[in-house]
Formats: C-alpha cells, structure tokens, sequence
C-alpha cells in the first residue's frame, strides 16, 4: 500500500476530484446503497482468493474474517483521509492513510495468526 499511496494510484489517491466525487455519492441514497454492495463483493471476493491461496473451502470463515478486517481498513483509511482533504496538506492527509492501513494490516495479521493464511 505504501507503494501504492507513493505513486499516487487511483486505488489510493485523493484529490479535490475525489473528494467532490465521494460528497456526490455521500449525498445519494442510492449510491451509498450501490457502494455498500460493491465493497460486499470485495469484501466475499478477496475471502474467496485467500481461501483458494491455501487450497481451503471458499466459504472459510477465516478468510472472511481477514477478507472483513482489510477491506474495512482500506474503506475507513480512505473515508478518512477524503474527510481531512480540505483542512489537511497532502503530505499529512497520505500519512493518516498510510498510518490507518497499517494499524488495519496489523489487525488482519493477528486475526491470522496460527492460520494457513500467515
């Protein structure tokens, strides 16, 4: 991610553009609904890459787990540093980020911990 955030990919990048498109959906029920749906199929996707990485079930509840743990990290990392934007340098606001993935790596490591998917 560090890499990511350095290169400034889209994946991670956050800009005047992002963020009036990030008010633009916090504003629409609608599309709240379709972004909550969206990161439930990232969330079920990743669970089922991790579980087919150590040959487990699809539905391995660990692998969920993990799945659940990162990819809420990546979406508070970011909700966060699009909120700090407008008030925050651009230096600061990539640190919370990167600082906030971490802390979500951090947790999904010891979710796994004495699993397959160490």
């Amino acid at each position: 991610m560090h890499d990511l955030v350095a290169r400034r990919h889209g994946l991670v990048r956050v800009s005047a553009p992002v963020a009036s498109f990030w008010k633009v959906v916090a504003e629409s029920p609608a599309l709240r609904a379709h972004t909550r749906l969206l990161t439930e199929q990232l969330e079920r996707d990743l669970g089922r890459m991790l579980a087919s990485s150590v040959d487990a079930p699809t539905g391995d509840p660990m692998a969920r787990l993990i799945a659940a743990v990162l990819v809420g990290a990546w979406r508070v990392s970011f909700r966060e540093a699009v909120r700090r934007h407008r008030s925050t340098p651009a230096a600061t606001t990539r640190e919370v980020l990167l600082e906030l993935l971490d802390d979500g790596f951090t947790a999904a490591s010891a979710a796994a911990r004495g699993t397959a998917y160490v």
